[in-house]
């Protein structure tokens, strides 16, 4: 979805970063350290329009990056859904959750150059490891 990655490409553009705890504190979304039953994340606006990322302690950093990269795709494409995301995996279960992994995606591995890398004959598995991203927002990226 090029639009997503136009998306991207300004929002880097315009805030001169592509990391994800610069760009939440840049647009005043609260990331949020708290125990969730999904053991995931999950985003949330309230009346008032403040954003919050919850996301489980016990995820571990490299899911943590693509989750909060997930949950800031909803803040950002998704500014008329008035309802809580809960992002327990990346699966995309409907349209708005597979456009918020491709956001992910497009964000975390905005420099990537898929050629190059597949050409050295890596698994998707240490390609992940390379990159410092999930396999699941890796695959969003490559497919």
């Amino acid at each position: 979805m090029s639009w997503i990655r136009d998306i991207v490409t300004g929002l880097i553009e315009f805030y001169g970063t592509n990391d994800i705890f610069d760009l939440c504190d840049c647009l005043g979304i609260s990331i949020i350290n708290k125990e969730l039953k999904s053991k995931g994340s999950l985003f949330y606006r309230n009346q008032l329009g403040d954003e919050f990322i919850f996301i489980d302690p016990e995820v571990n950093q490299r899911d943590r990056k693509a989750m909060i990269a997930h949950e800031l795709g909803h803040a950002i494409l998704h500014t008329d859904i008035n309802f809580v995301f809960l992002n327990n995996g990346l699966i995309a279960r409907c349209k708005w959750e597979r456009q918020a992994n491709i956001f992910a995606a497009e964000l975390l591995m905005f420099d990537f150059n898929e050629f190059d890398l597949m050409c050295e004959g890596l698994t998707l598995g240490e390609l992940a490891d390379d990159l410092e991203v999930s396999e699941s927002v890796l695959k969003y990226k490559i497919i």
